[in-house]
């Protein structure tokens, strides 16, 4: 009986244990960016763009793929209304890096920072990549998350 009792015992802490496993197991969720092509960089509070007074912040794959959501209706709101010159390519063919912050307001803003230029250094993957001029090979955006919204969305211009 003994025996009985301590089977019993280890069988309902076996279950248990097992049980929450399975429960704790988030379902997989998939951004949509290659890997390859994007970065999240740090905010560099000594500079003053692209935020004033924030501080870095992190993002989770829910927030990258709420971004994406807001992006793509940004980027076809955009198109729809750009002369052909700057109607911007495909999402997929430029790198981005995002810079994502918490503002003195207390909201959460992720700047983008699109271009297409094929750069044989990694260097866009550790410093933020600023240009004059480049034309639609080059774009930024930025987004609230707390809001849901969209700002900014500037494309260059060319000399």
């Amino acid at each position: 009986m003994k025996y009985l009792f301590i089977l019993c015992c280890l069988l309902i802490v076996s279950c248990k244990n097992q049980e929450e496993k399975v429960t704790t197991v988030a379902p997989p969720v998939h951004f949509k960016v290659p890997d390859s092509n994007y970065v999240i960089l740090p905010y560099n509070n000594k500079e003053s763009f692209p935020f004033k007074n924030a501080t870095t912040s992190s993002l989770t794959t829910e927030e990258l793929i709420t971004t994406e959501e807001i992006l793509e209706k940004a980027v076809k709101k955009y198109n729809r209304n750009a002369s052909k010159e700057y109607n911007t390519f495909p999402l997929k063919k430029y790198k981005r890096q995002y810079i994502s912050v918490l503002t003195n307001q207390g909201e959460k803003e992720v700047y983008i920072n699109f271009f297409c230029d094929d750069r044989e250094s990694e260097d866009w993957k550790s410093q933020h990549i600023m240009v004059h001029d480049g034309g639609p090979c080059y774009f930024s955006i930025k987004i609230n998350l707390t809001t849901k919204r969209y700002k900014d969305l500037m494309v260059n211009g060319h000399a």
